[in-house]
């Protein structure tokens, strides 16, 4: 649950949580507003709520620097999952090696960085 002051416009800059909102928000038309017909088209709901969190995350090209240094990098070519952490933290400027170890591999879910208060579901 978000707090008051999460919910502003600097909330949102800091925290990161714009495109989670607009994702649940989109489920608002995407989902209330037209229910899919079985479970198997679940995805229309889904689908549509990740496009438009995506396209708003690539405009504050938040989420884009890394994906572009990845295809202009190994376009053309094979890469690996060490090949993307080299290039994400490359393009990031710290080393997410241990971050997205933790996420791909992991057992547990990890903790999540700057929330270190969140608890996984036990």
């Amino acid at each position: 649950m978000l707090s008051a002051d999460q919910m502003t416009k600097e909330g949102f800059e800091n925290n990161g949580m714009d495109g989670v909102v607009l994702h649940e928000v989109s489920h608002e038309w995407f989902g209330n507003s037209v229910s899919p017909k079985t479970w198997s088209d679940l995805w229309l709901n889904e689908g549509h709520a990740v496009f438009y969190q995506d396209a708003w995350i690539a405009a504050r090209g938040l989420q884009s620097q890394i994906e572009r240094a990845w295809v202009r990098d190994h376009a053309n070519g094979i890469g690996s999952t060490e090949d993307f952490i080299a290039t994400a933290s490359k393009v990031a400027r710290t080393e997410l090696g241990p971050f997205l170890r933790s996420w791909l591999y992991g057992t547990k879910l990890p903790a999540m960085p700057g929330h270190p208060d969140w608890k996984a579901a036990a």
